[in-house]
C-alpha cells in the first residue's frame, strides 16, 4: 500500500487541527502528550513547518483517529480510543458566519454506510436555554458502522446544534446515497443535559440506552410490512421475498410514517397475479 503524499499530509494537518479543537485539547496538551514543543505543533497545523509522521501517529489515540486512515487513507477516519468514553466534539461556527460548521459530522457520515442518530432535545426545565426555531435540538449522538460513538454540541453552549426539519431531509439524502440510517428523538433528563452543557466526561454506558438496537428497528419494520404484505397476498400479488430483507434495512427510520414509502418500494418488487380461470384480478 502506498502511504499518503505531501498534499494528503497537508490535509492531515488540517484534520488534526480541526479534531483537536473540536475535542477542546490545547496545543500545549498535544505537544506534551507526543513529546514535542508547542511551537512545533503550531507550525505543523499552520503548514509553516513539518513534524515526523511517527509524531503524527502518536497523536492518533489522543484524537480518536484511525492510524490506518492517517497512513494510507483507508478505513474509518475515527477509532474510539476508549470504548467506555464517548468521543465528544464541539461544533464551532463556519468562518464568516453564524451557522454551525458540520464538517466533522460530515466526515463521519461520508465515511460510513451504516449510521445511527439520536437527536437530543433539552428538558422543559433547562435553565438558560431558549428555542430559536421550533424543532431545534441541543446535541447529537451518532454511532457509526464500527461502533464509534460521538457526541456533538455547539461550542457556544446556549446555542442549538441544529434543526430537525433540515436534518431529517439530510438523512433522507443519505439514504438515497445507499446509506442505512436510523434516528431517534430523545428529550434529555435534566442531569444528563447539565453534564452535556458543562461538557464533563460522560461514560458511554450512560448514553448507550439512548440508541435503539438495530434488531428492534428491523422488528418494527417487519411489523409495519406485515399488514401491507397481507393485503397484497389477499389480492393475489406475490412479493419477491429475497428482496424483502434489503427493503427492511434500507427503508429508513422506524419512527417515521413508513406507509407511503413501503408501498412504493414493495410495488417495485411484486408480480401481478396471472389472469386465468378462477383467478380474478382485483
Amino acid at each position: 500500500m502506498q502511504r499518503v503524499g505531501a498534499v494528503m499530509m497537508e490535509e492531515t494537518a488540517l484534520l488534526v487541527k480541526a479534531v483537536r479543537e473540536a475535542l477542546a485539547i490545547t496545543q500545549e496538551e498535544m505537544a506534551k502528550a507526543i513529546g514535542l514543543s508547542q511551537s512545533a505543533i503550531t507550525k505543523y497545523e499552520t503548514r509553516a513547518g513539518s513534524i515526523s509522521f511517527e509524531a503524527v501517529l502518536k497523536m492518533a489515540p489522543l484524537l480518536n483517529l484511525n492510524e490506518q486512515y492517517l497512513d494510507y487513507r483507508i478505513g474509518n477516519p475515527f477509532k474510539q480510543s476508549d470504548p467506555k468514553i464517548v468521543i465528544k466534539m464541539l461544533v464551532a461556527n463556519q468562518k464568516g458566519g453564524g451557522a454551525p460548521d458540520y464538517s466533522l459530522i460530515d466526515l463521519v457520515t461520508n465515511s460510513n454506510k451504516r449510521l445511527d442518530f439520536v437527536f437530543l432535545a433539552p428538558p422543559p426545565r433547562a435553565m438558560n436555554w431558549r428555542l430559536r426555531t421550533p424543532g431545534d435540538f441541543y446535541a447529537l449522538l451518532v454511532k457509526d458502522a464500527q461502533g464509534n460513538t460521538f457526541l456533538f454540541r455547539r461550542k457556544k453552549e446556549r446555542r442549538p446544534l441544529g434543526n430537525l426539519g433540515w436534518w431529517l431531509l439530510h438523512l433522507e439524502a443519505l439514504r438515497s446515497m445507499g446509506k442505512s440510517t436510523t434516528y431517534r428523538i430523545e428529550r434529555l433528563p435534566l442531569d444528563l443535559f447539565n453534564r452535556i452543557r458543562e461538557w464533563t466526561e460522560i461514560p458511554s454506558k450512560q448514553l448507550k440506552p439512548l440508541f435503539k438496537d438495530r434488531d428492534d428497528v428491523v422488528g418494527e419494520r417487519i411489523t409495519a410490512l406485515q399488514r401491507v404484505l397481507e393485503i397484497l397476498s389477499e389480492s393475489g400479488w406475490h412479493v419477491e421475498k429475497t428482496k424483502l430483507r434489503t427493503l427492511i434495512e434500507d427503508t429508513g427510520s422506524a419512527e417515521v410514517d413508513l406507509t407511503q414509502r413501503l408501498v412504493e418500494q414493495i410495488m417495485k418488487m411484486v408480480r401481478k397475479p396471472k389472469k386465468g380461470p378462477g383467478n380474478k384480478q382485483t
